[in-house]
């Protein structure tokens, strides 16, 4: 899975979760599971059973 989003990193606050892959966001990887809470009002909540979940943000 792959998103492309709008705005910073911490304009959002993450709770994400794959099984069998592994998580990156702007080319960090992070594991298969990630919980972060930000000052900012949107909210990326992501479960993936299988597969990589990738996030980058436009700047």
């Amino acid at each position: 899975m792959r998103l492309q989003l709008k705005g910073k990193e911490t304009d959002y606050s993450y709770d994400i979760v794959t099984t069998l892959g592994a998580i990156t966001i702007d080319n960090k990887k992070l594991g298969g599971s990630y919980e972060k809470t930000n000052a900012g009002n949107r909210t990326i909540d992501l479960i993936a059973s299988l597969g990589d979940i990738d996030i980058n943000f436009e700047k």
